[in-house]
Parts: C-alpha cells; structure tokens; sequence
C-alpha cells in the first residue's frame, strides 16, 4: 500500500517537472537554430603523452592514425549530414579556451589543422557538441555519442533530444558517425517544429 501511495505521488510531480522543463528546451532549440554549433573533436591526448613518455613508437604511429581516421570521419559526417544549423570543429585540448569565451585561433579546415581564417559570427548563440566517449552523469559512467552541451560544457536537459549513442539497440552493432549525425538532425529537426507550435500555442 505504501508502495503504490508513493506511485501515486511521484507520478504527477514526474509529469509536472517535465512540463515545467518544455519551455527551457524550447528556448534552446530555438537558439540552437538561431546559433552556432562547436563540435569538439577528442585527441586523446592523456594516452598520447604517455606512449610517448614510454618510448612506444609503433603504438603511438597507430594510435595518432585511429585519431585523425576517426576526426575525419566526424568531420564529414557532420558537413555532409548536418544542416540545422552553422558548425565549426575545435579540439578538446582548446576546451578552457571555450570556456574562457576565447574563439581565437582554435578552430579547425578540413585538412583537421587550425585555420586562423576561421572566426565565429557575432552576437549568436553558442552550443558545442561532443563527439567521443562521453561522461553521462545520468547513466552514471561513459558511452560513445554524441551530445548537445551549453557553451559552458554542462548538458542539455530532456526533453531536448540531447544525445545519440553509438550503440544501436543490438547490443553488438554500432552506428556510424554519419548514421548519428542523421538521428540527431532528424530530432532536432522534429523537435525545432514541436517547440514552434508550442510557443503559438
């Protein structure tokens, strides 16, 4: 009895705390399309310094090709399947750089270098995604996705579509860079038209 009497208290607070969060996420989608997007590509760079440290040549020749292999493929990815919004590509060495608000010279061309020619427009709003193997504080550990972050690092919140992961619902398959970057337009896309007919509404 006292199992379903907490049921029946948590269901309607649970329905109300996301009812309360539609507005925000609104917001969000709306600047999102407004805005611009930083997608931060991971370097590794913790397992780089110590191979190097330790003397591991072969290691490291093949760890820095998986590196730029994969980087390129998110690059692609995101400037073939993504069109929601204006994105540019940063390393996640130059993350303090982007929490600092310092834009210059992090930016990356195609060639995966840093193109100094590269600047952000003014006055737009800002939002980063992150490619990788990610903390999720709400799984309690790390999965490979991507997620939609603020400008100052910290997740979205449902019901923003704010991740995709790379797993698949078969547990042995896994979604390529592209296949997640057309899920996660698909839903930003979905969702950008629900949160217009909720604010005529």
């Amino acid at each position: 009895m006292r199992f379903i009497t907490f049921m029946i208290f948590l269901f309607p607070v649970a329905v109300f705390s996301q009812y309360d969060a539609k507005p925000i996420a609104y917001k969000h989608i709306q600047d999102l399309k407004e805005g611009v997007v930083l997608i931060r590509l991971h370097t590794d760079a913790a397992i780089v310094a110590q191979m190097k440290k330790m003397h591991q040549n072969k290691l490291l020749k093949s760890k820095l090709q998986e590196i730029e292999t994969r980087n390129k493929e998110i690059y692609m990815a995101f400037n073939s399947g993504y069109t929601f919004t204006q994105v540019y590509f940063f390393y996640g060495t130059d993350s303090k750089k982007v929490l600092d608000k310092d834009y210059n010279n992090i930016f990356i061309g195609k060639d995966l270098k840093i193109d100094t020619l590269i600047v952000l427009p003014s006055n737009k709003p800002i939002y980063v995604i992150d490619v990788g193997d990610i903390y999720f504080e709400s799984f309690g550990g790390h999965f490979d996705g991507m997620m939609v972050l603020e400008k100052d690092l910290t997740p979205l919140k449902k019901p923003f579509p704010y991740y995709v992961r790379r797993r698949s619902g078969m547990p042995i398959l896994k979604r390529s860079y592209l296949d997640m970057v057309l899920i996660l337009q698909n839903e930003l896309e979905g969702f950008y038209k629900e949160a217009s007919t909720g604010f005529e509404n």
